[in-house]
């Protein structure tokens, strides 16, 4: 900035270009409610973003500390709660209840289409957690806790997990958790019972059937001797 002074004394202020600017007319305050719907609008966008980030939850698993929460082995989703366990449409068999140094048990999940689940082994005499989980497809494992889970969002239709018993122990295990059909609809509390998955199911039919059809002969041959 420049002072200037002319022969009748009267001064004139010269203002030379730079990096600062004017500030912007207020034209009468009319701009402000363009302001203020730019503000709402920056607003209403990032609710909604926030927003949707719940719906896919924790799409690679349950988190370990799912285990130690107040309502252990059950998702935290916000107002959401367990479905009424009569109203569970999913079951889990577990090949055996009873577990040997080195031994292994299959569990099975299957029923409804679902999203995800979390199971855990405990000791049926102590609940205190039990053995590890193999790292099957699609799943993660939490051995700090004996734990395991789903490993993508994806529906599924059926679920199968090997639990390894201890090496050095032997007793009775058995496996409960959550299946979870969406973000707000889930089972918990569940056990698995112990039975027959379906191949071995279709095993013992056969053998069973074996056992009819030499039995039926056996009963021929001897009818023949007389």
């Amino acid at each position: 900035m420049r002072l200037y002074y002319n022969s009748k004394d009267r001064v004139k202020v010269t203002i030379r270009k730079s990096g600062l600017r004017p500030p912007l007319p207020m034209n009468g305050h009319k701009d402000l409610p363009k302001m203020s719907w730019f503000r709402n609008l920056i607003f209403t966008l990032s609710t909604i973003a926030l927003s949707t980030i719940p719906v896919s939850g924790f799409p690679d698993g349950a988190p370990v500390d799912a285990c130690v929460k107040p309502r252990p082995n059950q998702p935290y989703h916000g107002d959401a709660r367990s479905q009424p366990l009569d109203k569970n449409p999913y079951t889990l068999v577990a090949s055996s209840s009873e577990y040997v140094p080195g031994s292994q048990i299959t569990v099975t999940i299957s029923g409804s289409s679902f999203k995800g689940f979390f199971l855990q082994a405990r000791d049926s005499n102590t609940n205190a957690w039990i053995g590890s989980w193999a790292q099957t497809p699609n799943t993660n494992t939490h051995p700090e806790c004996s734990a395991v889970t789903h490993a993508d969002p994806r529906e599924k239709q059926q679920a199968t997990l090997i639990w390894n018993a201890p090496p050095n122990t032997r007793g009775q295990v058995y496996f409960t958790g959550t299946v979870l059909k969406e973000y707000a609809i889930f089972w918990s509390d569940l056990v698995a019972h112990v039975g027959l998955t379906r191949s071995d199911s279709c095993i013992s039919i056969i053998s069973k059937n074996k056992m009819v059809i030499t039995s039926m002969f056996i009963a021929s041959t001897q009818d023949n001797r007389y």
